[in-house]
């Protein structure tokens, strides 16, 4: 008798099936997870973006938009770059192709005038650039009206422009077929006549006009220079005092020099932050101190560290310039005029006195000084009218072994008077020992020899001061040491 035979399970198709369902839920959830990590990094970009330009705005209601921001970031490196006086461009290089194309598809936001992607051309396939354009308000009212055009299709950029997956027009010069007219301008084909230049969106400007535009352009203006920025500045501008540059275009100009991080015009009154002599002595009208590099309106000394005024009679030099003699300044800073070091200058006139403070560079020691009208007084070093009832008055300036011999005429004078004292063996300065001014000691034995039971030694921060006593048996008394209560008793 035959038998039917019954097997348990699926078969080979039903298990093929499956299988095929499974791999198709698998696919399409890490696709799904991928989605959702490249979305988070786009918000990311975003959200680091609108963070900072929310700092910006706010530095910008009470100090302007700055010329530098230091910008807080986690995930992306991203730049800033002020564009006028109320916008500025935060770019950020190298975004992944995935990511660039979430930022496009959802560029349009409240708080940026226009987010481009790689100047318009939309995603590309690596190193995207990314370019968040926002003003202080933080609106999408534009800025900028020499900014691309945005556009919907090519209709809407012209003879010479296409339309961008970006959305913004690219105008090229190639889509200009006539020789006479090479240049698009905006959509239009057009040549750019003499004395102007092209600027970074095909227009045509005048050469008195800062743009951004290239080094090429920007040379076709006589006597002209481009920012590291990539703006086009004449030579002679002299209102935009700071310029960055690179030596190759700031030395490009014969008469401006690049001195720290900035490209100056020769004829700036701003004082250059270097005292490098040989750098300074590119411009033929500007010295050298230890302070900087300055503008002189006289004549350069050859070495140039000086600026000589050829006074007239009953002037003499100053670091303003020609001083008359009868001015109501009673102490003027010189520079040397007539003479190598001023002191006939200054002692041509006859109320003035020149004082010499010997000061380590002598183009900063130097005083023309009204002369004491009271016999009992007498200039001291920086050209005060001092006497021997003065809280103190100045020796010198400089600290050595020098000052013995540099100021020995005020050094006599600080000895003559019963009461005075110098400060210290290296000191500059001479001390009244009954004046309540504060005293700095930094050889604390002679606040201990010459101020006995007036003063006594107390320790500051890096020096030591020769303080004032307090009452005896007061709260202040009480404070001190028994040394300084030693210090502090007569005899």
């Amino acid at each position: 008798m035959k038998r039917n035979k019954t097997e348990l399970g699926r078969s080979m198709v039903e298990m093929l099936g499956t299988l095929a369902i499974m791999g198709v839920l698998t696919i399409g959830g890490i696709a799904g997870y991928n989605y959702a990590i490249t979305k988070h990094r786009a918000n990311t970009l975003f959200t680091e973006a609108k963070m900072n330009a929310v700092q910006i705005a706010g530095l910008a209601l009470t100090h302007g938009l700055p010329e530098e921001f230091s910008l807080n970031t986690d995930t992306y490196h991203l730049n800033y770059e002020k564009e006028s006086d109320i916008g500025y461009v935060l770019y950020a290089n190298d975004i992944a192709t995935d990511v660039c194309r979430i930022v496009q598809r959802n560029r349009k936001v409240s708080w940026a005038e226009l987010v481009l992607i790689n100047e318009g051309q939309g995603c590309l396939d690596t190193d995207n650039l990314i370019e968040f354009y926002i003003n202080t308000r933080m609106d999408t009212e534009t800025t900028n009206p020499d900014r691309a055009d945005l556009c919907e299709s090519d209709a809407d950029c012209g003879e010479c422009g296409t339309c961008q997956p970006g959305g913004v027009c690219l105008f090229k010069n190639d889509s200009c077929p006539d020789p006479a007219k090479p240049y698009c301008n905006r959509g239009t084909c057009q040549g750019c006549e003499d004395g102007k230049y092209r600027n970074v969106n095909g227009t045509c400007v005048s050469c008195d006009t800062i743009s951004k535009t290239t080094p090429f352009e920007c040379h076709t203006c006589p006597n002209h220079f481009i920012s590291t920025q990539g703006y086009c500045y004449d030579c002679e501008n002299t209102v935009n005092v700071a310029l960055a540059a690179t030596d190759e275009e700031c030395y490009s100009c014969p008469n401006r020099l690049n001195a720290g991080r900035y490209c100056y015009h020769c004829n700036s009154k701003f004082s250059h932050e270097t005292a490098d002599v040989a750098l300074c002595s590119k411009c033929a009208n500007r010295y050298v101190t230890y302070r900087g590099c300055f503008l002189c309106e006289g004549e350069v000394s050859a070495d140039h560290k000086s600026c000589i005024f050829h006074c007239p009679s009953g002037y003499f030099g100053s670091h303003r310039g020609c001083q008359p003699c009868d001015s109501s300044e009673a102490r003027v800073f010189m520079q040397p005029a007539n003479d190598a070091d001023g002191r006939a200058d200054c002692e041509s006139c006859p109320n003035r006195e020149y004082v010499s403070n010997g000061h380590s560079n002598p183009a900063d020691g130097r005083y023309c000084a009204i002369k004491c009208d009271d016999p009992d007084k007498f200039l001291d070093a920086n050209g005060n009218c001092r006497n021997c009832d003065s809280d103190s008055f100045a020796l010198g300036w400089d600290n050595g072994p020098n000052v013995n011999t540099i100021y020995k005429p005020f050094l006599e004078k600080c000895l003559s008077c019963p009461n005075m004292i110098r400060d210290n063996s290296n000191s500059a300065s001479c001390v009244n020992l009954n004046s309540t001014a504060q005293t700095w000691c930094f050889t604390p034995d002679r606040c201990k020899q010459y101020f006995k039971g007036k003063r006594y030694v107390a320790k500051a921060t890096w020096v030591y001061q020769c303080t004032l006593c307090p009452e005896k048996d007061s709260e202040a008394w009480h404070n001190l040491t028994a040394e300084q209560q030693e210090q502090c008793t007569p005899g």
